[in-house]
């Protein structure tokens, strides 16, 4: 029976469709890079978990001067420097990185680092203060432990913070809990901006009130009650009603004290209408 003969076009075209098979199943050359690039970062990661830190270090940065464009290899290195207690290595890589472009977990991992050689600071510092506006994470993580670790350092940090970023609402809250027992009418103007944007913020406005009571009995109450009537809080917050009505009380106002009562019950605690019955009499006036 004779052979069907094909024909010399579909031949072709039939060896055509198998390339391109070919050449769209086969991995391209980045996909191999890529692999290879994770083979030996595993291979270093391994490493370093069986505490050969050296040598895993080395091999990374040798992958690095490879592949300068994959920039985990560079965070590789300051974990494995990190979790072995080389801190002082870490922040010398510091400089490499790009930090706008840092994870918020490599970024605490610096601050932690800094923790352990106060040179640290200095350098995260300014690069805290270089990625604002746009990038306020560092100056934060980097503020909350600066109130604990270094006070001064924080205010510092802080005042400049929100001078270059204004409207953040985070660094203005970090600003008031830094200055609320150094200087309370600085720490009072932080405060009231971060509550013009967040004014049912409960922790914040106990703060508040704390402050306004204290620029009460520094100033004037009727200074303070002026102050807390302009500032932008929930005025359905009993912190804020509790408040004016001890301000109103200390400030002699005697009609606004009876109608902040009416209008408190019973939100205002017992231990509060104690208080200003006890300063009203004091005062030998009507309760």
């Amino acid at each position: 029976m004779p052979r069907k003969r094909i024909h010399p076009l579909l031949a072709v075209a039939a060896i055509v469709g198998i390339c391109m098979l070919i050449i769209v199943l086969a991995p391209s050359p980045a996909d191999l890079v890529r692999d290879e690039v994770q083979s030996m970062r595993k291979e270093a990661l391994a490493l370093a978990l069986k505490g050969h830190t050296d040598q895993a270090i080395r091999k990374l940065q040798l992958l690095q001067k490879n592949y300068p464009n994959e920039p985990d290899l560079l965070i590789d290195q300051l974990q494995i420097l990190h979790n072995a207690g080389r801190n002082t290595e870490l922040l010398d890589l510091f400089s490499s990185l790009e930090l706008q472009l840092a994870s918020k977990q490599t970024i605490d991992m610096l601050v932690q680092a800094a923790s352990a050689n106060n040179a640290g600071y200095t350098l995260l510092y300014g690069a805290s203060l270089d990625l604002l506006p746009t990038s306020p994470y560092l100056a934060i993580r980097l503020s909350k432990q600066l109130l604990t670790y270094n006070p001064n350092m924080a205010n510092e940090l802080l005042v400049e913070a929100t001078r270059l970023a204004p409207s953040n609402s985070e660094l203005q809250l970090l600003a008031a809990k830094s200055f609320r027992d150094r200087d309370y009418l600085v720490a009072l103007d932080y405060i009231e901006d971060y509550l013009a944007s967040n004014n049912s913020d409960i922790e914040a406005l106990k703060l508040y009130t704390n402050l306004i009571i204290q620029h009460a009995q520094q100033a004037t109450p009727a200074t303070a009650l002026s102050r807390l009537q302009k500032t932008a809080v929930a005025a359905d917050q009993t912190e804020y009603k509790n408040t004016k009505l001890m301000l109103s009380a200390w400030a002699d106002d005697f009609l606004g004290v009876q109608a902040l009562i009416n209008d408190a019950q019973p939100q205002a605690t017992e231990q509060d209408l104690v208080s200003v019955t006890k300063l009203l009499r004091a005062l030998n006036q009507p309760v």
